[in-house]
């Protein structure tokens, strides 16, 4: 089913609301793999600064963070192939929370190793917090960003459609229209 155009064309206003929800949706969507894409380079930037290789849990964190990083992508693909559905937002969002989980897995671990009082943990800390804090809080976050998108309008819908007008247009352009409307 795809969110947004109702299944009855008179009802316009209700059209109009969910093709907004839809487009809102698609930004936030592109903002949580931009996100995602920052939270990689300052940890790459932050080690590669200090000379500290990573040691294997943070490989495994920052796989995690690229893993989840496939979720929202899955669903910009999809919007842009065939418009967006509940189900490539659930499959996308489901990715995200799944890899969100390994990953909090893997820094909760580090975390633990280095909770000993007198212990300096692993790294140079970043505003007071080693990077697999960061990365804790960061799987967290994304946690509870994933679960805010999928509990959010567009599934209080289930009848109705939503053609985001995604076949020509790059999803550049879907959020200078999100900003233009």
């Amino acid at each position: 089913m795809v969110i947004g155009v109702p299944h009855r064309r008179h009802d316009q206003s209700a059209h109009v609301e969910l093709l907004a929800v839809a487009r809102l949706y698609l930004l936030a969507v592109t903002l949580n793999v931009w996100v995602l894409v920052v939270i990689l380079a300052a940890a790459f930037a932050v080690q590669f600064w200090s000379g500290e290789p990573p040691c294997p849990l943070c490989v495994m964190q920052r796989i995690a963070l690229m893993l989840i990083a496939l979720g929202p992508l899955h669903i910009l693909l999809r919007a842009y192939a065939a418009g967006l559905t509940c189900r490539a937002a659930a499959l996308g969002q489901g990715m995200a929370i799944i890899a969100a989980v390994l990953g909090a897995v893997a820094a909760g671990r580090q975390i633990l190793l280095h909770i000993l009082p007198g212990d300096p943990g692993f790294g140079s800390p970043v505003f007071g917090l080693h990077l697999y804090t960061w990365c804790f809080i960061a799987f967290s976050g994304q946690i509870a960003a994933s679960a805010v998108l999928l509990a959010s309008p567009k599934g209080r819908h289930p009848r109705s459609e939503v053609s985001v007008e995604t076949q020509h247009h790059p999803p550049v352009d879907w959020i200078s229209k999100a900003r233009s409307h």
